[in-house]
């Protein structure tokens, strides 16, 4: 499935930048390509591609360290209010605006996990929520402290028609690599994740999330596979050694020797 994947989003990126490349090279050769409103929608074009290209590479090999056993530690606390917000803060500002943080009316515990991988997730999670929900909405998220889990949720508000100066995006080409790396993150994060749709005349379109993880490192260990739990290494270590120990013990009590 992951190989699947990986050829499909790989071809899929690079027919697209031989194509635009294809329009550079054919606009150069005509000498138009610094003197036409054409020449420069082909550059622009070019340049959103390769960046597509480069975050899908990059959601790639994540996804690829994921399943690996040599895996980064998932034990660095975080505070995903304040990741959420550097997330947003880096965004352009025409599109920065367009999404409200909210201060928890609460203290809510810090999670813990992977910050690069957790950064990825909401990035995508966020750009995701952009592409699908209309323009003429604020996307607004909350955080509130249930249990022992964190949890963040999505939700819209209407933009005052003076602030609406932007059309309603094309979705975003996905092909599954999105919706295989968020899941997979979340996963060993211990936590869930459930997208809202609705129906958009011939597609389903992204119009919320919520995402749940937990807050303390117990259950974090708790909710990971077992064949992935250092507990079980634990064990086979003290096995091991209790092995050794006791062959010991048989041999110095065999030869007779003091304090065996």
């Amino acid at each position: 499935m992951l190989a699947g994947i990986i050829r499909a989003e790989l071809s899929d990126g690079m027919r697209q930048l031989r194509t635009a490349f294809g329009h550079l090279n054919q606009l150069r050769d005509e000498g138009l390509i610094t003197t036409t409103l054409g020449g420069q929608a082909v550059f622009d074009e070019a340049t959103q591609v390769l960046a597509d290209l480069a975050e899908k590479m990059e959601m790639l090999a994540c996804l690829s360290e994921s399943h690996s056993r040599q895996r980064e530690s998932n034990q660095e606390r975080l505070f995903i209010y304040s990741l959420l917000g550097e997330i947003v803060g880096a965004r352009p500002a025409k599109t920065s605006s367009r999404f409200v943080v909210k201060e928890p009316q609460a203290d809510v515990a810090p999670v813990y996990g992977n910050r690069h991988w957790l950064k990825l997730l909401l990035t995508q999670l966020l750009r995701e929520l952009d592409a699908n929900i209309n323009p003429a909405e604020r996307i607004v998220f909350t955080l509130r402290q249930l249990g022992n889990h964190m949890v963040l949720a999505s939700s819209t508000e209407v933009v005052p028609t003076a602030e609406r100066n932007r059309t309603k995006p094309p979705p975003l080409p996905d092909g599954g690599l999105v919706t295989s790396f968020c899941q997979r993150i979340v996963d060993l994060h211990g936590g869930t994740l459930r997208l809202q749709f609705e129906d958009d005349g011939a597609e389903n379109r992204i119009s919320g999330m919520t995402l749940s993880l937990p807050t303390s490192a117990e259950g974090l260990r708790a909710s990971g596979p077992c064949a992935q739990c250092p507990l079980v290494e634990q064990i086979e270590c003290y096995a091991t050694d209790l092995a050794v120990l006791m062959d010991r013990c048989e041999r110095l009590e065999s030869e007779g020797k003091p304090h065996a």
